[in-house]
């Protein structure tokens, strides 16, 4: 069996770091390439896919809301609904959503089960404001 008969999922690196030897853009395979997915759902603006309304993705404006409980359930519920929403790759086993020490961001971290490789793995992101 060779290497690309267990790729399943792959994805630009947007990084575009070249191979030296061969000159190649290397794919992200697998849980990379979902990982990056999920990632970019974070970066979503309301109308960013053609022809729907993902106005329920307020993630980016609650980051500019003051450091509070609420706001932090509120993050979660968010990214707990746009990867049930837009990543139907995988499924959601927990996301924890947690104040950085600096009490300006937030660290989150997501577990999640990627269906088709029957494999369990996590990301951890760290949102904070950008003016």
């Amino acid at each position: 069996m060779t290497d690309n008969e267990n790729v399943i999922y792959t994805d630009f690196d947007l990084s575009m770091n070249r191979n030296p030897f061969t000159n190649d853009v290397p794919p992200l395979i697998n849980s990379s390439a979902v990982k990056r997915s999920i990632r970019h759902l974070f970066m979503l603006n309301k109308y960013d896919i053609p022809f729907e309304d993902s106005g329920n993705n307020m993630l980016k404006n609650m980051l500019f809301e003051p450091i509070s409980k609420i706001v932090q359930g509120n993050i979660q519920s968010q990214i707990e609904w746009l990867i049930k929403k837009y990543e139907p790759r995988v499924k959601l086993l927990k996301v924890n959503v947690k104040v950085a020490s600096d009490e300006k961001s937030y660290e989150v971290t997501i577990y999640f089960k990627i269906i088709s490789l029957n494999m369990e793995d996590q990301m951890d992101i760290f949102l904070q404001r950008v003016r």
